[in-house]
């Protein structure tokens, strides 16, 4: 899936506001689109917001997550090894929330 910018502009006011870049993208599995706010300096996430309609329901639906306190680089980088308990377990990209908790169905990474 590829996003395409949709919209250019800025956040805060003045000498305080931060330039950002709204980039959109088609999620078919989940009937609806994501906007992602990425700032144009760093390429820093500050926002997405999800929308869409369930399946089951037909029900609309709209999720919005903001992101604080990010800092450049990487601290600790061993914070991506995969821990020794997990190494024979079989990692799950796409986790199914709606079937398995009866809400929203969301794409996300293995956390591991």
């Amino acid at each position: 899936e590829e996003a395409k910018a949709v919209s250019d502009t800025h956040m805060g006011t003045a000498d305080d506001s931060l330039d950002v870049t709204v980039y959109q993208m088609a999620r078919k599995r989940i009937g609806g689109n994501s906007y992602f706010t990425i700032t144009n300096k760093l390429c820093v996430p500050v926002g997405e917001t999800i929308t869409g309609t369930l399946p089951r329901s037909g029900m609309g639906y709209m999720s919005t997550v903001g992101y604080t306190g990010i800092e450049p680089g990487i601290k600790d980088p061993r914070v991506f090894d995969k821990p020794r308990i997990c190494s024979s377990q079989v990692e799950e990209g796409f986790v199914d929330l709606y079937l398995k908790f009866g809400f929203l169905n969301h794409e996300m990474s293995s956390i591991f």
